[in-house]
């Protein structure tokens, strides 16, 4: 009989991540919250049963109610449990039988803790060890917010109120910074600190603490703390940053130091490991000096549980943050839109470090929602001094939350007052808009075509975002518009730039964007696309793939259908899996159990789709040798009407080639949803061994950096690399692209790259080839948008 829980405040960051753990465990899950919300969308989705009110009849026999922080004990389904002796627990209560036997890997401190457990969580399932794991935000690499994994890691974002991290008894925690934070709960700094100080002496005692060298409340912790008998401290070193300070060395193993700002304004570093003097580098997607304290934080931990660092690294480098932690969220009138989570004067701070490095000639707007009244009034001066990298400030009403407005009357007008003190140039450019459809009104009014509006909100605020992205007349917005949003809410935006979602970083604007989370949405936006006769491309992990400077006319379908599961009794044993699944983690996943035919995939940053729709291989082996079945989504003509069909493809149907297929060589007729990969089994230890081995060749000669993977196709008998080596052409730059030299068949953007430099390369490099060799190089990437180039390949559809 299955489990039955029943959460109260389901849509919450907190429940909601628990909820879908359970779900995927197989229990049965109810939910009551009061406001409607993206995470709510999703547990339904994924099988949940969520009321959209507080009543006693929302209880259908749970055999345990957990509750959020902010659900009272007069809470009338926290009643009706009682009374009926069903247990209550809040979180804290519930984690020990959450985490279970699991290794519990616990992220916690007052700022960066979502990035890092993200982090974390990512590099785990990138190196194939399938972790549980739960996170305070949506994870843009892996398209949720919390999963029940097979492997023996549990990481989990370790949330100090309410006490919550004190339900954690981790083997390896981590603590970012303490800094003041939620006095609604912890009137005092050194209450506060005591929270720390027992979640230090939670972890077990043989286990494991990090700490960052770079703060003084963890800096005390690690001084002060007995709880584990292992502790090190992480740290950067920058002693021209404003924003970090090194506050000790002593006890510091891990350390990034030779930090520089790339040309597209974000950090490159060294990571180093003092103990065994392991040194790598490291280049982040994700901008930020703060970035580069929390990637060394999760490469500290890939060290001490024993991951291969360079491949962990590569993972690093593949992060692309969370949702509402500096998530660019489009442009409208050419004035750039950012959504950030900050809602504390050090998070503030970083946030708007890291858009000075990103927009240096940007005139930066700050919209600031104050994010609930004890938390304002006890940090107003901190606050007051966090804004100065912003040209103008627009603040609007507090926030409450789970607060009621003081009886002291303490309000916005006390923010206002301390922001505008003195005739700094500064402070006579804050504003103030009493709600959200007053600041959209000032924003459309005031901004000027280069400027960068970051809404600083944990509340509602980046509804602004959401309203100015979609702001449009009556006359100009189409019903098909209006269909889009009803079906796929916030993962449909509009006018987003595509650098953000390919591996080489370069890439104009989308007319339209949409997040796909399973195959049956995939079908379906597919189908609308179609039957509306507007352009659409699927996208996956955006290799293999050069998008053109102005953009795609049309939507790009971005596929994070990512399930897969194992059925190792079936002969031969197979892997199915949804087209945007990862096909390096599925061969690190597969070489786990003792299942070889992939080895060959490891390190490849593709999705499944993308590679039977390309062929993909490595090693002398492709995915033509491991396919059983897949299932496509067919467009074809019938009595000059356009229908749609789902048929399931022998390996024969597709006439696989080298480095193509049938759906490769016609574009836009056919869309891969999923297949069935034939494996074999064998000994683990030999498959684990072969794919070290291939991963270790392809570190050895793939070059770091933005890319978007082999160029050209390999003419029979020879390598393109070798061929444009031996034209002379290793380290050729022009613009901001360059002929690698360490592989000459990857075109690597040095950090300003445009399409526009990567074509000029791919000319120069056919050119040269032909003249020296007489030999045509194909290309093996796709190209997507408008190049207007006589003898490019063209793109696909």
């Amino acid at each position: 009989m299955k489990k039955k829980v029943h959460f109260i405040g389901i849509g919450g960051t907190g429940l909601s991540a628990i909820a879908r753990v359970l779900l995927e465990r197989g229990y049965e899950v109810s939910g009551s919250d009061k406001n409607f919300s993206k995470n709510i969308v999703n547990l339904e989705r994924a099988g949940a049963k969520v009321y959209l009110n507080h009543d006693p009849g929302n209880l259908e026999e749970p055999n345990l109610v957990i509750r959020s922080s902010a659900i009272s004990d007069e809470n009338v389904e926290v009643q009706a449990a009682l009374r009926l002796g069903i247990p209550v627990q809040k979180r804290a209560e519930f984690l020990p039988e959450l985490i279970g036997n699991k290794k519990c890997i616990a992220i916690a401190g007052t700022h960066g803790k979502t990035t890092v457990t993200s982090m974390i969580a990512w590099v785990l399932i990138t190196l194939g060890l399938d972790p549980s794991y739960i996170l305070g935000s949506m994870s843009i690499n892996l398209g949720n917010n919390a999963h029940e994994g097979e492997g023996k890691f549990f990481v989990i974002e370790a949330d100090e109120y309410d006490n919550m991290f004190l339900g954690l008894h981790p083997y390896l925690a981590i603590v970012t910074n303490i800094e003041h934070d939620h006095p609604d709960c912890f009137p005092t700094y050194e209450e506060f600190f005591t929270a720390f100080l027992d979640f230090s002496n939670h972890v077990i005692k043989s286990g494991t603490m990090i700490v960052c060298g770079n703060d003084k409340g963890a800096v005390r912790l690690f001084r002060e703390t007995s709880g584990p008998d292992k502790k090190f401290l992480y740290a950067i070193r920058d002693e021209n940053s404003s924003v970090v300070e090194f506050v000790s060395s002593k006890g510091v193993r891990f350390q990034a130091d030779h930090l520089a700002v790339n040309e597209s304004g974000f950090f490159e570093f060294i990571f180093l490991d003092k103990e065994d003097r392991t040194q790598v580098d490291v280049s982040l997607q994700i901008p930020g000096i703060h970035n580069v304290v929390n990637a060394c934080a999760a490469l500290a931990v890939c060290k001490l549980i024993g991951l291969p660092i360079s491949e962990a690294v590569n993972a690093i480098q593949e992060f692309k943050g969370t949702e509402r932690r500096f998530e660019i969220r489009g442009q409208k009138d050419e004035v750039t839109y950012i959504d950030d989570y900050a809602h504390h004067p050090t998070e503030i701070k970083a946030t708007l470090s890291a858009a000075r490095n990103l927009y240096p000639n940007g005139r930066i707007w700050a919209v600031w929602q104050p994010h609930t009244y004890s938390r304002t009034r006890k940090l107003l001066t901190e606050f007051s001094n966090a804004f100065d990298l912003a040209d103008c400030v627009l603040i609007l009403e507090i926030y409450p939350a789970r607060e009621k407005a003081p009886e002291n009357g303490f309000n916005v007008k006390n923010v206002l007052q301390v922001m505008t003190e003195g005739k700094e140039t500064k402070r006579q450019n804050v504003r103030f808009a009493e709600d959200i459809e007053k600041s959209v009104k000032q924003l459309k009014e005031k901004t000027q075509p280069g400027d960068v509006v970051i809404v600083l909100s944990a509340g509602d605020a980046n509804l602004i975002i959401e309203k100015i992205l979609n702001l449009n007349s009556n006359s100009e917005r189409d019903h098909s518009q209006d269909q889009l949003i009803q079906v796929f809410d916030d993962r449909y935006k509009r006018n987003i730039k595509l650098e953000k979602f390919t591996s080489s970083r370069i890439g104009g604007y989308a007319d339209a964007i949409i997040e796909i989370t399973s195959m049956e949405e995939l079908s379906q936006a597919a189908i609308y696309f179609w039957n509306r006769q507007i352009p659409f491309r699927v996208l996956g992990s955006g290799s293999n793939v050069l998008v053109s400077d102005s953009g795609y006319r049309g939507a790009i379908l971005l596929n994070k259908a990512k399930q897969f599961y194992f059925k190792e009794d079936a002969d031969p044993p197979i892997v199915w899996a949804e087209s945007g699944a990862s096909i390096g983690v599925i061969s690190r996943q597969a070489s786990r159990r003792g299942l070889s035919g992939l080895e060959w995939a490891v390190g490849i940053p593709g999705t499944v789709g993308g590679a039977v729709f390309g062929n993909a291989g490595a090693h002398g082996e492709d995915i033509s040798g491991v396919l059983q079945m897949a299932e496509i989504l067919h467009l074809k003509s019938h009595n000059n009407c356009l229908e749609s069909s789902r048929e399931n493809w022998a390996p024969e149907h597709f006439e696989f080639s080298y480095r193509s297929s049938l759906i490769k060589r016609n574009p836009g007729e056919y869309i891969v949803l999923a297949c069935a990969l034939a494996l074999k089994q064998s000994d683990p230890a030999s498959v684990q061994e072969r794919v070290g081995r291939f991963a270790d060749y392809r570190r050895r000669t793939q070059p770091p950096g933005a890319s978007m993977g082999s160029m050209f196709k390999n003419p029979h008998g020879d390598y393109a690399g070798r061929l444009i080596d031996a034209a002379g052409l290793k380290g050729t730059r022009i613009g901001g692209a360059e002929i690698s030299q360490t592989h000459a068949n990857f075109f690597i953007n040095l950090g300003d790259a445009t399409a526009e430099d990567v074509l000029g390369l791919i000319e120069l490099a056919r050119s040269s080839v032909f003249e020296e060799f007489n030999i045509e190089l194909d290309l093996e990437i796709e190209l997507i948008g408008s190049f207007n180039q006589p003898g490019l390949d063209r793109p696909a559809a």
